[in-house]
């Protein structure tokens, strides 16, 4: 199965943007930088690589929020530039 593709609206129409599969989630290594959906605005830094509920990867966003994502469900998340 490949990436799923994420339509964006960005004013000034529709971009598109590869979400993040499975097997480049468990690529991720502590420190990374990623993007919910391609937006700079909800940018946030991989914390763990593997937690100890579910082997997933958890991700402190900018805006203080964590987030524990399996690596399966990580289509809307990308890496950033």
């Amino acid at each position: 199965m490949g990436a799923s593709v994420i339509a964006l609206d960005g004013g000034e129409g529709c971009r598109y943007i590869e979400g993040m599969t499975k097997q480049e989630a468990v690529k991720l290594n502590e420190g990374d930088r990623v993007l919910w959906e391609g937006r700079a605005s909800d940018a946030g830094t991989v914390q763990r690589t593997k937690n100890s509920i579910f082997h997933g990867i958890t991700i402190k966003w900018d805006n203080g929020e964590l987030a524990s994502l399996h690596p399966a469900d990580m289509t809307n998340v990308t890496r950033a530039a």
